[in-house]
């Protein structure tokens, strides 16, 4: 069930990281109804794995939410995030956005998705160095050998390498 998650976790990230066409404003600033949701995927799927993990399963998304905010609050994220009354907002904004539409200023578009991807890179890499430690190095590197190679071939593979020296 974690390896099902990841993966739709990892994807939802493959789409955020997608590049944006900078030549087509119309696509550019409709991009934002896409890439803002990708990011809340990823998140909300890479939490439900290292549940999952801990034999801990919650589909309801107000739920997964809940347990962030509790997670973050206990110092999981680091100490900064902790400090924040609900560090995740943004994301979990999209749940209740989701359908309607969402304009940003095209000259803000690339540095928020940037952003985004730089705080689903964070939260995926805490909550998949959870999952490397409860599994053990052998399982996690099984279940990463499950996925597809153009996922293992990108950030998922640098994420494993940077979680297996965090690990030595």
């Amino acid at each position: 069930m974690a390896s099902k998650l990841l993966i739709n976790a990892w994807s939802a990230e493959y789409a955020l990281r997608l590049e944006v066409s900078q030549a087509d404003p119309d696509y550019l600033a409709s991009s934002v109804n896409w890439f803002l949701p990708q990011a809340y995927y990823a998140f909300l799927f890479s939490l439900r794995a290292r549940l999952v993990v801990d034999d801990v399963h919650m589909a309801n998304a107000r739920t997964v939410e809940d347990e962030a905010v509790r997670l973050a609050r206990a110092g999981a994220y680091g100490p900064v995030v902790a400090r924040e009354e609900n560090p995740f907002a943004e994301l979990f904004d999209q749940r209740i956005r989701s359908g309607s539409a969402r304009s940003l200023p095209i000259h803000a578009i690339a540095p928020t998705r940037s952003l985004l991807i730089g705080e689903v890179q964070r939260v995926a890499l805490v909550h998949e160095t959870y999952i490397h430690n409860r599994l053990g190095s052998i399982a996690y590197h099984h279940l990463i050998s499950q996925v597809p190679g153009y996922l293992v071939d990108s950030f998922v593979g640098e994420r494993a390498k940077a979680i297996q020296a965090i690990n030595r």
